[in-house]
């Protein structure tokens, strides 16, 4: 029997533009000894989303109910997530025990859960782009199954600029969902925490404009 944590793939938001990603995705995890749950709004389309509101909403009760599920992981990003953040009950997510992995739009759950009950979420890979890719980049796999595998994981990473030693709760994601969240009772007030930012295909006059969007609101004084 495996030791290691069970993965479901769901789609919240978008629909599955390759469906080979998910094949090879699976693939992946099975050959690491991780059982796979594939819910069905993987296989589906419904307009631009995977499925309708109410189906996307049964599939993330769905990743916190069944027992085989330990880490739950988006097929994607895309759009749908914040439609969903009303009809969510955080208490009985954060009860479940499941983890939750996912990037852009799942940057909208991400910081719902936090703001809603100070739920930890995972920022990591989506199943399709990430473990289906054709050529994966193997810093992102041998960190990513190097947190979800372990209880501790240390990344080591070159960045730019000055060293500085810092604490904080991190948090944060895609830019353009961090502001959509400004004003609604989805998005935290994190106090000295550590803001981490990502996005893409963005002009640059929009991406100075969120950020005075967070600067306006307060959020980048915290």
């Amino acid at each position: 029997m495996s030791t290691r944590p069970g993965i479901g793939i769901y789609a919240p938001s978008g629909f599955a533009l390759e469906p080979a990603a998910l094949d090879r995705a699976v693939a992946r995890f099975v050959e690491r000894g991780h059982p796979v749950v594939v819910d069905p709004t993987c296989l589906s389309r419904h307009q631009r989303f995977a499925a309708p509101d109410a189906e996307r909403l049964a599939a993330v009760r769905r990743m916190a109910g069944d027992p085989r599920v330990d880490i739950a992981i988006t097929l994607r990003g895309g759009y749908g997530w914040s439609r969903l953040l009303p009809h969510l009950d955080f208490a009985a997510l954060a009860a479940s025990g499941t983890r939750w992995l996912g990037y852009s739009d799942f940057t909208a759950f991400a910081l719902g859960a936090l703001a809603q009950g100070g739920m930890t979420t995972l920022a990591g890979p989506v199943a399709a782009s990430d473990f289906g890719a054709v050529t994966p980049c193997a810093f992102t796999l041998d960190h990513c199954f190097g947190v979800l595998e372990h209880a501790q994981h240390d990344v080591q990473c070159a960045l730019d600029g000055p060293d500085r030693a810092v604490a904080g709760t991190l948090w944060g994601g895609n830019l353009a969902m961090v502001a959509h969240l400004v004003g609604t009772p989805f998005m935290p007030e994190v106090q000295g925490g550590i803001l981490f930012l990502e996005d893409v295909g963005e002009a640059p006059y929009r991406i100075e404009r969120m950020f005075q969007q967070l600067l306006l609101a307060g959020i980048v004084q915290r």
